[in-house]
């Protein structure tokens, strides 16, 4: 486990949450000079900073974090149970609403192929 990369990785988050130096290091239980020493000196985090990092930010993916691999936020992997139900009742509101203008076209449809059926019998009588 690179270090030096993690603490990258740590400001990235930092940068995408748009927070201070001293929130990442509040978050962290950790100093803002020790949060710029991360990016100045190439300072590595220690292992309990890093775990406060998790802590803090449970969205934050740890494989990401440790080792670059995979997205940066948990929601990009899984959805949350809230929101997987959430997305079913989105989906299940859409698959009515598609199923209503399925019905209305057939609907449409059938009194179109009527209305020609009317007109050729009518076209061929008079022929």
């Amino acid at each position: 486990m690179n270090y030096s990369e993690i603490s990258v990785r740590m400001y990235e988050v930092r940068e995408a949450k748009r927070l201070t130096l001293n929130e990442l290091a509040k978050a962290c239980g950790i100093t803002k000079a020790a949060v710029n020493n991360w990016r100045l000196k190439g300072s590595e985090p220690y292992d309990k900073t890093v775990l406060a990092f998790l802590d803090s930010f449970k969205d934050i993916n740890a494989n990401w974090l440790l080792s670059g691999s995979g997205p940066m936020y948990k929601k990009d992997i899984t959805n949350e149970p809230a929101d997987f139900q959430n997305e079913i009742k989105e989906l299940t509101a859409e698959l009515s609403r598609l199923k209503a203008v399925l019905k209305d076209k057939e609907e449409i449809i059938l009194a179109k192929e009527e209305a020609l059926t009317l007109y050729r019998l009518n076209h061929t009588k008079s022929v």
